[in-house]
């Protein structure tokens, strides 16, 4: 059987720290150059080549001679879109297509300490459209940059998802987000001690330090099986309402109770110093007690 003219080269090392927007590195195959002595790096040098040709005739050329070559990232079938970001120093495996003067280069992954900052990108398709380009609108991807200090998972709608979603985790501001594309999300900031939740109708719920915010253009239930307790100096029921006290209905109806008794038997004195009588039409004071419609039936004072 004929074999590949794809081939293992050489071991190879990186010479040049790569650019983070790059796929190409600058390395030196340390097989084919045996003796090579001092620091690894990309030193191009000029040559100068002097000879004779065939028919006699003297000629003079001047090269760039360098001890590293160009090499082109082969990312062997991994889902993996961004190449990894490696260092000078670093060990790699050189590839080479027959005698071509284009060299591939993979990762060994046996210099981790020598690796700083990274950013990797995995990418997954979601289409079924053929010949559909790489790109955010139909892919999903999962990036990790410790450039950027931030990690991020995306999701498109290209196979039909109702909705997509962004989540990304910042690191240099110390927030968290998740929003989709229909106007929803929902934002921690550590830094602000705040968490915010917010939907395209503009209803809304805010952790903010010490104080809880909400707001909703239609109902706002709250719902217990056994008892809801609201603890405050002050009930503010409205912007136009008035801060005070809040009454408790069966204390102020014992004390209406006893106004009432007062009033309906309580005598002053007339003329002569003689007492009058009680009131011809006594005082009736029963919307106010405990058996009158004036009570709520469900909501109550603990």
């Amino acid at each position: 059987m004929d074999e590949s003219k794809l081939h293992f080269y050489s071991v190879g090392r990186v010479a040049e720290n790569k650019l983070l927007s790059e796929h190409v590195i600058w390395v030196t195959p340390v097989e084919h150059l045996p003796m090579m002595d001092g620091e690894i790096k990309k030193d191009p040098q000029p040559l100068e080549i002097k000879g004779i040709d065939k028919d006699d005739n003297e000629y003079q050329m001047e090269l760039t001679f360098d001890n590293v070559v160009p090499a082109h990232w082969l990312p062997m079938g991994s889902n993996r879109q961004t190449s990894p970001d490696v260092r000078r120093g670093e060990r790699v495996l050189v590839w080479r297509y027959a005698d071509a003067d284009r060299f591939y280069w993979t990762d060994m992954g046996l210099d981790q300490p020598l690796r700083k900052l990274e950013t990797v990108r995995h990418v997954y398709s979601a289409t079924k459209e053929e010949d559909a380009p790489v790109s955010a609108d139909n892919h999903y991807y999962v990036e990790v940059s410790t450039h950027n200090k931030t990690v991020t998972l995306h999701t498109t709608q290209a196979n039909e998802e109702p909705f997509s979603y962004d989540i990304q985790i910042d690191t240099d501001k110390g927030q968290v987000t998740l929003t989709d594309n229909d106007g929803n999300y929902l934002h921690l900031d550590s830094k602000a001690m705040l968490w915010h939740i917010h939907n395209k109708e503009g209803t809304e719920v805010k952790l903010d330090k010490k104080e809880i915010w909400g707001y909703a253009k239609g109902l706002i239930k709250v719902r217990s099986d056994k008892k809801a307790h609201i603890t405050a100096p002050l009930v503010d029921l409205g912007e136009e309402s008035r801060l005070e006290p809040s009454v408790l209905g069966d204390k102020l109806a014992d004390y209406i109770t006893l106004l009432e008794t007062w009033l309906n038997n309580h005598n002053h004195i007339g003329n002569m110093g003689i007492p009058t009588s009680v009131p011809i039409v006594p005082h009736d004071a029963s919307t106010a007690k405990h058996v009158s419609r004036t009570y709520s039936v469900t909501n109550r004072n603990s």
